[in-house]
């Protein structure tokens, strides 16, 4: 019965860490240990300043950082959605 809401919590939980921006920016000072978040702000920043725009370049590292969040929603998303309507109010 609790499968359910620790698969969403679970699912809710990785999403928030693997998105996390501001903590590894303030922690992490050298580039090698970027997360991706702070790598794609990185790479927007240095090389939108020396070589202008590069909107192909951010795109494509977006959707590959969206890639682990989206294989784990859908092997989980039955237990997702069941987490999420069993928490629901009863009457």
């Amino acid at each position: 019965l609790s499968l359910p809401a620790i698969a969403a919590v679970s699912i809710l939980t990785f999403q928030g860490s693997w998105n996390e921006f501001f903590w590894p920016m303030v922690v992490l000072t050298e580039a090698e240990k970027y997360t991706l978040p702070i790598g794609l702000n990185f790479f927007l920043h240095y090389y939108t300043s020396v070589t202008g725009s590069v909107w192909n370049m951010i795109l494509a590292g977006t959707v590959v950082s969206i890639i682990p969040v989206l294989v784990i929603y859908l092997l989980f998303q039955r237990y997702f959605v069941e987490g999420f309507h069993l928490s629901g109010i009863k009457q």
